[in-house]
Order: structure tokens, then C-alpha cells, then sequence
């Protein structure tokens, strides 16, 4: 029997789901997780150094106290081979009737107070941890581009960002492409023009990026959700990028985010130009090695 050992069950290449699962396995000293195929054979990057390999769902009875750290709705079937597991639940999005039937008998980790306190009000029980986040070495470099470091899909808003390029903000756009929001939400808008591609797993390549970013600009909205923290956010206070966030982020009760003070907050593509104009602030939100370590003390 294998205990406590890291399950992404989604096709998901890029996002947050990625980012949780690296930063958690560095600080439970993993160096891979597990996904579900059909075949044994198979593995590679995951990312960064950390690598996936695959087993049969066969084989999932193996396995006690898993941890699951991603799901979609490919994998829902898979959850009934689960027992005695914790499963994370990043935001409201996740809350499938598959999903809220295992976290009612399972145990559930969430990572921002208001998902925390919405899974008690519908009446499953959880634990509120911040994001787990691993200092890797990094760049310091000279400042000097304005950038959006997110996937490119409906929830991040990079129509606003457009936007705001047509008006002359000049941010550059990198991340993984959802090619329905872009072809009815981006085309028009000169997309094409400011998008520099998808970036690499590589995590020199990554903080090269953030380290030359000055203003991170990171439009995120989440119906029922705000005002915690995530990777994108993390990753440029760590690289000591100003941060500008979407005000539907961070007008929600107990924000961690205030604008003038950690970041600056914007509703719509003039204000995000006048943004960009404004001096350099910074955050302190980067959980402490104290809270890391109760990722430890909870999971293992």
C-alpha cells in the first residue's frame, strides 16, 4: 500500500492546478505526481523538476490517503476508486455534484478564505491552508515590460488587457490559449499583435520572464470568489512585480489585495492604462516556511 502520494486527474498543461501541484510536491520533498491512463507506460515533465508518471485506474486501490490536487470533469468517474483521501479545492468552479459528493466524504483542503467559507455553508467540512509556495532560485533583473503571465481564457479577462493595448497600455500577453475565447473574444482586438506565445516549463525561463516584468497585470474574476491570493500573484511578488488586479478581485470582504497599497485594482481598460503609469508597490503575502510546514504537519 502507497500513502500519501500527489494525483493530478486532469489534461490541464498549464494554470494553477500546475503551479499548486509543483509548489506542493517541492515542499513535501515529492519529485512527481501520479495521473490516470490507460496504460502503465509513459511519464515525463510536469514541470519544472518535477515529473509525472501514469498507472491504470486499476491500480488506484493501491493507494491510501491519496492526494488529489487537481480534478475536471474527464477524471469525475475516477473518484468512486478513491477512499480515505484529500482532495484540494482551489475555487468555485471545481463544486461539480461529483466532486461535492466525494468532499462530503472525504477530506478537503481549501486554499482562499471565501472558498473556505463557502464549502461550510453548504455543509462540508474543510481546512484552510494558504498556498503552499516554494522559494526556487531566481533572477533579478532590470525592469522593463509590462506583462500578463496567465492563461489566455474568458475568466482572466484578456479582453480588457486588449483593450487597454489599443488604447496604448503596451502589455505583453503570454500563456496558454483557450482558441474559443480567442476567436470570439480576441481576434477583433488585435490579439495577435501583443500575444508572444505560451511559456515554458522550464523555471529560469519563467522567472526570466517575471524577473524583467515591471507592472503584472492579472485580470482574473471567479463568480463567488476574490481577495485571496494566487500563483500569478505569488510569482510576481516574489520577482517584485507591481501588481494590477481586476477591483472584481479584490472589492470582496477581508481582501488580502488593497489597491494603492499591495496592488492597484481596475474595472475597466482606461483605468488599467492609467495603472500602469503609477510608481512601483509591493506585497508581503508570501506564505512564511512556518506555513508551509503545515502542509507537512496536515497531509503526511
Amino acid at each position: 500500500m502507497y500513502n500519501n502520494q500527489v494525483f493530478y486527474l486532469s489534461n490541464s498543461q498549464y494554470g494553477g492546478w500546475v503551479s499548486f501541484s509543483y509548489h506542493l510536491c517541492k515542499i513535501l520533498n515529492y519529485n512527481y505526481v501520479i495521473k490516470i491512463k490507460e496504460t502503465f507506460k509513459g511519464g515525463g515533465q510536469f514541470y519544472a523538476d518535477i515529473i509525472y508518471k501514469n498507472i491504470k485506474k486499476e491500480a488506484i486501490k493501491h493507494f491510501n490517503n491519496a492526494i488529489i490536487v487537481a480534478i475536471d470533469k474527464a477524471h469525475y468517474s475516477l473518484l468512486q476508486n478513491f477512499k480515505n483521501s484529500v482532495i484540494i479545492i482551489h475555487d468555485p468552479t471545481e463544486l461539480s455534484k461529483e466532486v461535492i459528493k466525494f468532499a462530503k466524504n472525504n477530506r478537503v483542503i481549501t486554499i482562499r478564505e471565501t472558498v473556505h467559507i463557502l464549502l461550510n455553508k453548504i455543509g462540508i467540512e474543510n481546512t484552510f491552508l494558504k498556498h503552499p509556495f516554494y522559494k526556487y532560485p531566481k533572477y533579478d533583473l532590470q525592469k522593463k515590460y509590462n506583462r500578463s503571465l496567465s492563461r489566455v481564457d474568458f475568466d482572466k479577462n484578456i479582453d480588457l488587457i486588449c483593450k487597454a493595448n489599443n488604447l496604448g497600455a503596451d502589455i505583453q500577453i503570454f500563456g496558454y490559449k483557450n482558441h474559443i475565447y480567442y476567436f470570439h473574444k480576441l481576434k477583433q482586438l488585435n490579439f495577435d499583435k501583443y500575444y508572444k506565445g505560451y511559456y515554458s516549463k522550464n523555471l529560469q525561463d519563467i522567472s526570466r520572464l517575471y524577473a524583467e516584468t515591471k507592472f503584472l497585470v492579472d485580470m482574473s474574476t471567479i463568480n463567488k470568489d476574490g481577495g485571496g491570493t494566487q500563483y500569478t500573484f505569488l510569482e510576481a511578488e516574489y520577482h517584485n512585480c507591481t501588481l494590477i488586479l481586476h477591483s472584481n478581485w479584490t472589492n470582496v470582504k477581508n481582501s488580502l489585495y488593497i489597491h494603492g497599497v499591495n496592488c492597484y485594482a481596475v474595472k475597466n481598460e482606461s483605468e488599467l492604462v492609467s495603472a500602469i503609469t503609477l510608481p512601483s508597490i509591493s506585497s508581503s503575502l508570501i506564505p512564511s516556511e512556518e506555513e508551509n510546514q503545515k502542509w507537512k504537519s496536515l497531509i503526511i
